[in-house]
């Protein structure tokens, strides 16, 4: 498989509003909330990863946006360096699997999430990295549209043929 690695620090992206009815909300783990609500195994790990200081910074989040009934209609999960993307800078972060209502899809909110992350988590020097396999149009759609510059293209290794410990590399 063939990915696709974006990137931006621009600071400046307008954020793009929300439907009338829509709200975000930003998950960070804290005493209160070990894991973010409703969010599967997968998440889990790195839940863990946080608490056992695998990342390279200490901002994982997962930025939510919510109808007005409270519902999760969408989730970017901002996850810091660590060894499996050795080309992230130690203050960066990677917005990462990414997930929109299929009802509501093609209507701009992973987009305007896109941009209210980097908003949300800026800093000086840091860079936002988004990985999508090549393939994903829909995917690769929202991040150009949103201002990602294109940086390169990567393959994932395995470690010792344990692909959980593999790497991210970007290709020459």
């Amino acid at each position: 498989m063939s990915y696709l690695v974006y990137v931006t620090n621009d600071v400046d992206l307008l954020e793009l509003p929300l439907p009338p009815g829509y709200s975000f909300r930003l998950w960070k783990p804290s005493f209160k909330s070990i894991a973010p609500p409703n969010i599967g195994f997968g998440f889990g790990l790195w839940t863990l990863a946080h608490y056992f200081r695998v990342f390279r910074n200490r901002d994982l989040a997962v930025l939510f946006i919510v109808d007005a009934e409270g519902r999760k209609v969408h989730h970017s999960y901002i996850v810091p360096a660590y060894f499996r993307w050795p080309f992230m800078a130690r203050n960066d972060l990677q917005i990462s699997s990414t997930w929109t209502d299929p009802d509501l899809r093609g209507k701009g909110l992973a987009k305007s999430a896109l941009r209210k992350a980097v908003k949300l988590m800026q800093q000086p020097g840091r860079r936002f990295w988004y990985v999508t396999l090549e393939s994903n149009s829909a995917s690769v759609a929202v991040c150009e549209n949103a201002n990602f510059s294109l940086v390169g293209h990567a393959r994932r290794v395995s470690f010792l043929g344990i692909r959980l410990l593999g790497r991210l590399i970007m290709e020459e």
